[in-house]
Parts: C-alpha cells; sequence; structure tokens
C-alpha cells in the first residue's frame, strides 16, 4: 500500500461490525486499529493518536455525527458504512459533506468485502481538489440549465446514458444533483413485505440537520405514492411544512414505473436553489431522469430473482447444492487460516420414495417443507442447511468444540426430525432420517472430500436400521497409517517451533470489561495448516506429550498475561486448562509455581481449569494436587457439560472454586429450552454455593442478556472476540481501558454497544 501506515479509525455503532472489521483489518499490513462505537468516542481516541491513515464511519446509525467527524478528517480515505436496507451491489448514498468517502460497505459487514475495500481506499490517490460536498454554500446550478430547457434535457439524458445497469445508481444520483443543483435525491423501492414501506436504495441529502425527520416520510411522498408526481415551487416558505424545515425553494417526488406501469418505487427530490426554467420546465427534465432510474431498478429487480432463482431451492426456500458448495468453500477458507473444527453433516429421509410412491408428490413436498423447517430451527443463524438433492439435505455446523459436541447437535436433529407430522388433511406420518457426519480436518481438509465421507456415513446409518447416525470412519490400514504420521510431526511441532499460544478475552458480564484471558494451543501443521486444539490434544493425551505442551503453553502464558497486566495496568486472570493426565502428575503443583516465579506472576490470578470428568472420579492425587494449588493461590475451574437433572448436586458436589458451562448449551439459549434450564440450573446451584460462574460460545446479545439477567460473572465467546495471536490481543488491550479509567474506555471487538457505567464500589483490582 502506498500510504504512510497511520492508524485506521472504525467507527460503527453494531459490535459485530466492529469485531468483523477489526478482524479484516487485523490480517493486513495496516498501522493501528482504533475502534469506536460513536464519533464522541473516536474524538477522544484521536485526540492521543496521530492522524489516521484510514477511517470506516457509520452512517447507517449516526449520520450527522459521521457527517460532521467526515468533514473534520478532510484528506483522510473514508470507507462509509450503511445499513442492511440497502443493496449490496448498488452501493450507497454518499451524505454530501464527505467528498472524502472512497468506498461503501454494507453493514452486516463482510470481512472479505471490508479488505477489498480498504486496500482500494489505501491506494486511491488524493483527491486533485474539494468537491461541491466541501463548498461553503449551495451548489449553484450550471449555466447549461438556464439556457433553456431543451438543452438541460439533453445533458441529462447523455448525463445518465454510461450507467448500464443498478450498480451505477448512487453514482448517477450524484451526478443527477450536481447537474440541477440538487441539495436532496432519494431513489427507494417498496419493501417487497409491506405495501407501506419505502427502502432507499440509493441516498444524496444536503438537508439533513440534526432531528429533521425522513423526507420519506413527507406528507407529499405518500400523497405522490397514490397518484400523479407532485413537483412544487416554494414562493414563501413560510407557507410549507417541509420548505421551512429545510429551506428548499423547489421539491419534487415522482413514482417509478416499469414497462408494464408497476410502481417500483420513488424519486425525491429537493433543492435550495430556484430553478430559473419554471415548474413547467423542471417536471419534464425530473420524469426523465425518473425513466432512467426506474428501468435501472426493474433491472436490478430481475437480476435479484434471476440469482435467487439459481441459488435457491424453489420448494423448501433453502440454499440449493450450488450455494451450499459455494458456503463450504468460504467456511473451508476460514477454517484454513484460523484452524476452526467444523462438521458436515448429511441428512436423508428414510424411505421417502415409498412416501411419495403411495401417498403422491403432494404428501411428499409436505414432508421435504416440513423437514427442511425443522433441520433449519435446530441450529443455529451461523449454520447452513441446504437441499442437496431429492430428500438429501446437506449442514454445515460451525465453531464446534469436538465431536462430543457434534453428536450432541446431530442427535437433536433425529429427536426433532421423528415428532409426527400433520399433513393438510389432519392426518399424522412419522417419518425418520438417517444423519451421516464428517469433521474437518479430521476426515477431510476439503469440500469434496467433506461431503462424499459425510455421504458414506450416511449410507452406513441406513445399513445399521436407519434412524441413527453414523460418523465416517477410514479403512483401519488407512486410519493406522495416518495416526503413526499424526504422531510422529506432533513429536516434532514443539521442536520446531510449530506451537503457538492464542488467547481469548473473558469478559465481565455486568461491565462488559475485559477481566482475563483463556490461553489454548494452535498447531501450524506444515500440511494441514492451523489447526486447533480439538483436532491433536486427543491424540497428544493419548500419546502423553500433552505433558510437555501443557507446560509449554502454562510458562509461555503466565509470561504473557504478567507483561499485559503491568503494561496496561489491568488486572487481568489468566485461565489455563490441564488435561487429566496432567492432573495426575505429582509434580504439578511445583511445576505451576515454578512458571509463575519465573513469569513474575502472581499465582492468585491462575485459574486451571479441568474436565468434569475428571472431577466425576475423583482419586487421591487430584486431590492433593487441588489442595496444593490452592495453597499457592491457584484456582480451579470445573467445565461443566452435564445434563439440566445432574447440574445442582454436581455444583454442589465439585470441589473447585469456579464453574465454566461448556459453549454446547450456551449456544442453544434462545433456541432450546432444555438447554436454557440446563445454564439456569447450573447459575443457581453455583449462586447458593458462592461460585463464581464462566459462561463459554457467547455467539449473541440475546444469550448475554439471558446470562446477565441470571446472574453469570463472565463470559467469552465469539460476540466478543474468538481466540487470537499475542499481537492481536496486544492491539485490542493498547486500545482499551478499565471501567474505573478516566479516559474513555476503547470498544475493540469485544466492546458493548452502549458504555455502562462499573456498579457502585468497584475500585481498581476489584475484578480479582
Amino acid at each position: 500500500m502506498s500510504r504512510e501506515k497511520g492508524p485506521v479509525l472504525v467507527v460503527a455503532s453494531s459490535r459485530d461490525d466492529r469485531r468483523i472489521l477489526f478482524d479484516a483489518l487485523d490480517g493486513m499490513r495496516v498501522g493501528e486499529i482504533l475502534s469506536a462505537r460513536d464519533a464522541v468516542h473516536a474524538r477522544a481516541l484521536l485526540a492521543r493518536s496521530p492522524r489516521p491513515a484510514l477511517a470506516v464511519l457509520d452512517f447507517a446509525h449516526e449520520v450527522s455525527q459521521s457527517r460532521t467527524l467526515c468533514a473534520e478528517l478532510d484528506g483522510v480515505p473514508v470507507i462509509g458504512l450503511f445499513g442492511p436496507e440497502f443493496d449490496a451491489r448498488d452501493g450507497h448514498a454518499c451524505p454530501s459533506a464527505c467528498s472524502n468517502v472512497k468506498a461503501w460497505l454494507r453493514a452486516p459487514v463482510d470481512a472479505t468485502e471490508a479488505a477489498v475495500r480498504v486496500r482500494e481506499a489505501l491506494d486511491a490517490p488524493a483527491p486533485a481538489s474539494p468537491s461541491l460536498a466541501h463548498s461553503s454554500g449551495p451548489a449553484t446550478p450550471p449555466q447549461s440549465l438556464q439556457a433553456g430547457a431543451h438543452a438541460a434535457l439533453q445533458m441529462i439524458a447523455g448525463l445518465l446514458q454510461p450507467a448500464r445497469d443498478a450498480a451505477g445508481l448512487p453514482t448517477l444520483v450524484q451526478r443527477a444533483m450536481q447537474a440541477l443543483g440538487m441539495d436532496l435525491m432519494v431513489i427507494a423501492e417498496r419493501d417487497a413485505s409491506t405495501d407501506n414501506t419505502l427502502h432507499s436504495l440509493a441516498r444524496m441529502d444536503r438537508l439533513s440537520r440534526p432531528g429533521a425527520s425522513d423526507p420519506l416520510a413527507q406528507g407529499f411522498v405518500r400523497q405522490a405514492l397514490k397518484g400523479e408526481g407532485i413537483v412544487r415551487v416554494v414562493p414563501s416558505q413560510a407557507d410549507d411544512a417541509f420548505a421551512s424545515e429545510t429551506g428548499c425553494a423547489w421539491y419534487a417526488a415522482l413514482p417509478l414505473f416499469d414497462m408494464a406501469r408497476n410502481r417500483l418505487g420513488l424519486m425525491v427530490c429537493a433543492s435550495r436553489v430556484p430553478f430559473i426554467e419554471g415548474p413547467a420546465a423542471l417536471k419534464p427534465i425530473l420524469e426523465i431522469i425518473g425513466m432512467r432510474f426506474a428501468a435501472l431498478l426493474e433491472l436490478r429487480a430481475e437480476r435479484e430473482r434471476s440469482r435467487n432463482r439459481s441459488l435457491m431451492d424453489g420448494l423448501t426456500g433453502l440454499p440449493n447444492r450450488m450455494l451450499f458448495n459455494d458456503r463450504l468453500k468460504s467456511v473451508l477458507h476460514d477454517a484454513r487460516r484460523t484452524g476452526e473444527v467444523f462438521a458436515v453433516l448429511f441428512v436423508d429421509m428414510d424411505r421417502f420414495k415409498g412416501i411419495n410412491d403411495s401417498l403422491g408428490h403432494a404428501v411428499g413436498d409436505q414432508v421435504l417443507v416440513a423437514g427442511a423447517r425443522r433441520l433449519s430451527d435446530a441450529v443455529r443463524a451461523s449454520d447452513t442447511v441446504a437441499r442437496y438433492a431429492g430428500d438429501e439435505f446437506t449442514l454445515i455446523l460451525r465453531h464446534v468444540n469436538d465431536r462430543g459436541d457434534i453428536d450432541r447437535i446431530a442427535a437433536k436433529l433425529l429427536k426433532g426430525m421423528q415428532a409426527p407430522l400433520v399433513l393438510d388433511d389432519g392426518s399424522e406420518l412419522h417419518v425418520t432420517t438417517s444423519i451421516g457426519i464428517s469433521v474437518y480436518p479430521d476426515d477431510a481438509t476439503d469440500a469434496e472430500g467433506l461431503v462424499k465421507h459425510a455421504d458414506m456415513a450416511m449410507y452406513s446409518a441406513k445399513a445399521r436400521g436407519r434412524n441413527n447416525m453414523q460418523a465416517y470412519a477410514d479403512v483401519p490400514a488407512d486410519t493406522h497409517g495416518q495416526r503413526m504420521e499424526m504422531e510422529s510431526r506432533l513429536r516434532q511441532a514443539e521442536a520446531n517451533g510449530e506451537l503457538s499460544v492464542y488467547y481469548q478475552p473473558q469478559i465481565d458480564v455486568a461491565t462488559e470489561e475485559i477481566v482475563g484471558v483463556e490461553a489454548t494451543v494452535r498447531w501450524q501443521h506444515p500440511v494441514l495448516g492451523l489447526l486447533s486444539p480439538a483436532f491433536f490434544m486427543p491424540l497428544a493425551e493419548e500419546t502423553g506429550q500433552s505433558l510437555s505442551i501443557g507446560e509449554w503453553v502454562l510458562r509461555r502464558a503466565c509470561a504473557d498475561v504478567a507483561v499485559w497486566r503491568r503494561r496496561h495496568k489491568l488486572p487481568l486472570r489468566l485461565a489455563v486448562n490441564l488435561s487429566a493426565l496432567q492432573w495426575m502428575q505429582p509434580n504439578l503443583a511445583a511445576m505451576v509455581e515454578v512458571a509463575c516465579r519465573d513469569a513474575k506472576l502472581d499465582p492468585d490470578v491462575l485459574d486451571l481449569e479441568t474436565p468434569e470428568g475428571v472431577l466425576a472420579k475423583p482419586q487421591a492425587e487430584l486431590a492433593t494436587a487441588m489442595d496444593l494449588l490452592r495453597r499457592i493461590g491457584c484456582r480451579v475451574v470445573a467445565d461443566h457439560a452435564g445434563d439440566a437433572q445432574s447440574a445442582p448436586e454436581l455444583v454442589g458436589a465439585l470441589p473447585v472454586d469456579a464453574i465454566k458451562i461448556d459453549q454446547s448449551f450456551v449456544r442453544n439459549i434462545g433456541s432450546d429450552p432444555d438447554d436454557e434450564s440446563v445454564v439456569s440450573s447450573i447459575l443457581d446451584a453455583a449462586r447458593g454455593q458462592r461460585r463464581r460462574v464462566i459462561a463459554d460460545g457467547v455467539e449473541t446479545e440475546r444469550q448475554l442478556e439471558f446470562l446477565r439477567e441470571r446472574g453469570c460473572d463472565a463470559a467469552q465467546g465469539p460476540l466478543f472476540c474468538r481466540a487470537v495471536p499475542v499481537a492481536a490481543l496486544m492491539r485490542l488491550l493498547g486500545t482499551r481501558r478499565p471501567a474505573w479509567a478516566a479516559k474513555p474506555a476503547s470498544l475493540e471487538r469485544s466492546a458493548p454497544d452502549k458504555p455502562r457505567s462499573p456498579p457502585a464500589g468497584r475500585r481498581r483490582g476489584a475484578h480479582g
């Protein structure tokens, strides 16, 4: 990139958008990333930072604030964010005060598109001269408009001609505004779901003032939608409410029609500069512009319909095979970069041909539609359900922790599909399914292999009597050979420097401040790429390598956290997972004490996590190790993965200081009452025992609110921040401040949407 690497400013009201933008920028060679929720917070960050090389500003929620900040950043390239009501391919309207906007992004933000737009903005040459956006007063109409309406019509027609498709809408709006000296232009279409809502596709507006109402909500807009277009020249602003509010001299609202005279939407425009030729000449000019925009809207709608027809299944509304394969390749790309483990499921209706033959295709269609709905309801929004072919469905389950997590989800799918199906005639039909499972990267590392192996596993499930699930298994000889090779490579990984420690922040649920980090290990495999611990640590446990790997992770993490606590003055706790084999080490407490002493880290900030299964089978060695660890100040945390019935008893019986709720339960908050019951039971039992509770795998605001209402202490998960390497976490902590600090808190990926004050009585160090 050609520009000097100054900081990059990200201002977005949505936490998810901030996190995605941080991830996209973090993977590029840019300077420090300053992340804020609004313009006020952004100015506080800029006050103590160099001038940014690039800014991303949110025009979807904070239009006036972003416009002002954009003007203050004159000369800095800006990427604008607009809301989901705008079509990403059409682009978005640029508020006229922002000539330095170089590109536009739709929110929710797509990471790949964000990376492309950032590169384009940083590489773009600086503007040679300020545009109309920075002029001191309203733009003056071109002289050609004052020479007669006929010349104006010719100029407008030629001006709009170059754009051949709907992707040029924002450019055309801007050209039309400049040609007529307009201060407002909005191209909107009707919302397909309701006849009363208009969605803006492209918009330029120099009339907006703080507190001003949306032009689309004006009475003259509703009037224009009912009949002919309205063009009003305002002799006196005092006699017209809209003119009085905006200061315009004329305004217009014209319906846009397709070739069959179906109303597509509306064009609204206005200007503070009088049109010399008068309304008789103004109306035909606007009608020509409107016809051009109507043609583009019609083209856009047809392309969207064609795209949907090609990528979506017409019966179930699910993605078809083409879109599924595209999403699978995208997930694979992400997994190779991040070390994510995910699963592909192949679901087939049992004896579906018999249903079609005996009851007819209409009933068969009902079964397929009901099955599609049940599968979709049983998974999260981040997962994918597709109709692959006939009665076959495929699923992608993302961000799974281990095979046990996958098995629980598959069992839930089986149970949901077994429920009686009520047909249109009132009769009931019982339908079962067979499910095959393949896991990346265990079973395959490419899309074709994952689908093929899931398909093979599904046929294995059918061969075992149907109505069950089977995981893919290689030929024994192949499996043995692969295992031997993996063992050999894993033994060399530590010596070759292929292991690294990633950190996931843990957040105080009440204040949403970072109060700790969990350390996890990653393996940069020479062939398979970055691997998560769910893939290789079970093998390390079986071969005894988990002892040396675990000690290395503990030492590395203690050293890192000790530095961060001193540098950033944050009372961070450190959580480290210990395997069952590590808990049985006779010198565990001594090893932990030495690691803390060498790193100059107090042992009382260390949380040592253990699987619940280890604690469920108490042994003398385990009790001794836990007692010694507590004496030096460490806390013991149990990772709970039980059920609703066992939760209260286990929480009460476990000899631990805190409970960690497994993500397999947290991920279904809001969709599965049984899992919500598990979480509530754990929290209730822990509260009675006065034990802290940490929730793992929080993905949505709804889950966070559920946990907050029930008194959960801390949380971690994708909603705040995924596990990141050392460099990324250092940048996050560098722009973050605790709740009690005098300066505004920096809001990186883990920041709340709204600032929250700390609870009464919070003191420095109270997070410990």
